[in-house]
């Protein structure tokens, strides 16, 4: 069985040419066709031969998946509907349209929203979309009400004229959406704070009051030896370059910074920073992963875990398409934290250092990962 995603009490499943009867049955029911078609049962032969087919058909744009799902109640085992998570075009992968049709039994129960809220967060965290939607009639109530509780927004009427044998067709249809910094701002909200953690690390934003916490990471010669000029960096500078740097954020992704300061859950000590930040401020097709860490922490796995947790974080929440990072060809330890992180080494290339530095006449290198390379590890 090919399970698509599970909820507390739902199963979505894939369809097979089996659940013809089932498709029948639930279309059979006047009220569930209410607002589709007037009332009107689909025809046996037309789902056996149209419907069925569309159901189980694949969408290129949405890594080869179909389209709708069956949903079974998970206590029982019964048939109760379906749900849609498709793109408007075949090979669309920028938005989705959500759906879903449900037995009457069904109703009432918050089946619907629960399937919705798992598939909105499907598209946002594993198919990379940008946007959300979902239509239905402006008389639907009970649609739109549903719609409002997975956390799209009314956006629009229209008028299509592709409904007029419905009560109420000539009212319109209504357009819901949701984007992703919408939803990644909701699920800060609902989260109560910027800050996250990883299994020994809380990364938090970094404030104006972090300066003496900077000067003194950039202190340090080891830790800036393959950096810039691979000297400690002036207080002057970290005021008025890395400062600005660290605390900018990016509309993006909801107005969240690219970088983060890293604390020691158990004691709140400051371990250095994260980042990983967006091309530019309206594009995260592509990100930066860097870190730096004080010396003293070195060799304890932060590195890897911090970079772990970001590149996570890059694909399944800001929906980036592209991970990449870059340092000296000759920096080992950096280059083994990005292969354990899931980056790849991709090219060897040579820059102007504004000052020659140890190392630097063997260039830099670029590691990078993909969605879809990303996706294909975390299945294997």
């Amino acid at each position: 069985m090919d399970i698509f995603a599970e909820t507390d009490r739902l199963r979505l499943r894939a369809f097979t040419l089996d659940d013809v009867d089932l498709l029948v049955a639930l279309d059979a029911d006047p009220e569930v066709m209410r607002y589709l078609n007037g009332g009107v049962p689909t025809p046996r032969d037309d789902i056996a031969g149209r419907v069925i087919h569309r159901l189980t058909e694949p969408y290129p744009g949405i890594g080869g998946r179909p389209g709708f799902w069956a949903v079974e109640e998970k206590a029982t085992d019964a048939f109760l509907g379906w749900f849609a998570l498709r793109p408007p075009a075949m090979d669309a992968a920028d938005a989705v349209e959500l759906g879903y049709r449900l037995r009457r039994d069904a109703w009432g129960r918050g089946l619907a929203t629960e399937g919705g809220r798992a598939l909105v967060r499907k598209a946002f965290t594993e198919l990379g979309v940008r946007r959300v939607y979902a239509e239905t009639l402006v008389v639907n109530a009970r649609s739109r009400r549903v719609m409002e509780k997975c956390g799209l927004a009314y956006r629009r009427t229209v008028f299509r004229g592709r409904f007029a044998e419905v009560e109420g067709g000539e009212q319109g249809e209504v357009e819901y959406e949701l984007t992703r910094p919408e939803w990644l701002a909701a699920e800060i909200a609902a989260a109560g704070s910027e800050a996250w953690e990883t299994e020994r690390m809380r990364l938090r934003p970094f404030t104006p009051d972090d300066f003496d916490l900077m000067v003194e990471l950039d202190s340090d010669p080891e830790v800036m030896r393959f950096l810039d000029d691979g000297k400690p960096t002036p207080p002057e500078r970290v005021r008025d370059e890395v400062m600005p740097h660290v605390l900018h954020r990016y509309p993006v992704i909801a107005g969240l910074p690219g970088t983060w300061a890293a604390e020691d859950k158990a004691t709140g000590e400051f371990l250095g920073w994260f980042e990983l930040c967006p091309e530019d401020d309206d594009s995260v097709a592509e990100a930066e992963l860097g870190y730096r860490l004080r010396r003293d922490t070195w060799g304890r796995g932060y590195a890897t875990e911090g970079a772990r947790a970001l590149v996570e974080r890059g694909f399944a929440a800001y929906g980036a398409e592209r991970i990449v990072a870059d340092t000296m060809t000759v920096n080992a330890g950096s280059r083994r934290v990005m292969e354990k992180a899931g980056l790849r080494y991709v090219r060897t290339f040579f820059e102007e250092w504004p000052v020659a530095i140890e190392g630097s006449e063997e260039g830099d290198v670029e590691y990078a990962v993909s969605r879809e390379e990303w996706q294909g590890g975390r299945r294997a």
